[in-house]
């Protein structure tokens, strides 16, 4: 049941937040290792001289009552680290670069965190037909997208108010108990066996 692996795992946030109740997420700037690793076939990725694309690995809250619970936090979480890591890095909104079907660099026409969560929170009918509404599973605990940040608006595409995504979450009681840590690709390596990007030095 949507089973994708997971690219980055919370290794190295179990690893250096140990005994920590947190869940931790992954923000990582992209390049074609980390790219090719989430199976993301983007020329972004590769010929990206103008803006950097953050790949966002989002965990939410874990439920007991429902797969598809737990399915959907990850689809808030994933939206509320694009958002917080885009205020914590001095900007004010991002766009989704992939997957291509909620990507506002290719014309998507959404950015709102209602319109989002809308598009691409899952039915128990999507789950049984293993189906993710918007690409963005990687597995029933973990979503991930590609995004970029801005300090001001870009007029060539619609974006996201991070402020406004983290409002909207907050007062809808629907922000999950997660944070992030960065990763960059020079610090990370691939652990084949456990199938996750782990800290090269740990």
């Amino acid at each position: 049941m949507l089973k994708k692996v997971s690219l980055f795992g919370l290794a190295v946030a179990a690893i250096l937040f140990s005994g920590c109740a947190t869940k931790y997420s992954l923000v990582l700037p992209a390049d074609e290792k980390l790219c090719k690793k989430a199976g993301i076939q983007n020329q972004k990725c590769f010929n990206n001289a103008k803006d950097t694309d953050f790949i966002v690995l989002g965990r939410g809250d874990v439920s007991l009552a429902a797969t598809h619970t737990n399915i959907n936090n990850a689809t808030k979480a994933v939206l509320q680290i694009a958002a917080k890591s885009t205020l914590d890095a001095g900007k004010a909104y991002f766009a989704i670069s992939h997957p291509s079907i909620i990507s506002n660099v290719d014309g998507a026409m959404i950015n709102t965190p209602q319109e989002f969560l809308e598009k691409c929170e899952i039915s128990m009918l999507n789950i049984m037909y293993n189906k993710s509404p918007c690409n963005i599973m990687q597995n029933n605990r973990e979503s991930l997208i590609m995004i970029r940040m801005y300090k001001e608006r870009p007029n060539e595409f619609l974006t996201f108010d991070a402020q406004e995504v983290v409002n909207y979450l907050t007062s809808t009681e629907n922000l999950q108990e997660t944070d992030y840590v960065s990763i960059f690709p020079s610090e990370a390596i691939y652990d084949e066996k456990r199938r996750m990007y782990i800290h090269k030095g740990f």
